[in-house]
């Protein structure tokens, strides 16, 4: 798992690629350094899937451009949020994309069903989430929301 001050980024052992974004846009630097460790992650993955929390930040267009080029097949995305804008965007999206949902923190369950994950490893996944809760600065509220609901 990698970070900077407001995003982290990285796989899970339950085999879902992880982001975390504060309410702002990860450095270019920062998202080239993450979608170099994704194009990483999907050569080696058997079934890539992606687990996105965050507390309203997002890449820049031309960020998202980049990811784009990378992930033109839509693995199966769950984004977690209790952002308006953010849900309201990805839900948009999901009506083009089937693959992508969005979920609030209280969600999170519901979030790794989406990925394919079952019950054992969404219990490890969150044990991995809160390990790296712990070594990020306390702004990131979706992250520690989602680990505080996990199972409710």
């Amino acid at each position: 798992m990698r970070s900077a001050s407001n995003f982290a980024w990285g796989t899970l052992d339950v085999g879902a690629f992880v982001m975390i974004h504060d309410k702002s846009a990860p450095s270019d630097s920062d998202w080239d350094a993450c979608i170099g460790e994704l194009a990483s992650y999907r050569a080696r993955a058997p079934r890539p899937c992606a687990l996105i929390l965050t507390d309203g930040g997002a890449p820049t267009g031309a960020q998202r451009r980049r990811l784009d080029a990378l992930v033109s097949d839509s693995p199966p995305t769950a984004v977690v949020s209790d952002a308006v804008v953010v849900r309201f965007v990805v839900a948009s999206l999901a009506l083009m994309n089937a693959s992508i949902a969005t979920f609030s923190s209280r969600e999170i369950v519901k979030a790794w069903r989406h990925l394919g994950v079952g019950a054992a490893d969404a219990i490890r996944g969150r044990t991995e989430l809160r390990r790296i809760a712990e070594t990020l600065s306390p702004t990131f509220v979706t992250l520690r929301n989602a680990i505080d609901a996990h199972g409710a």
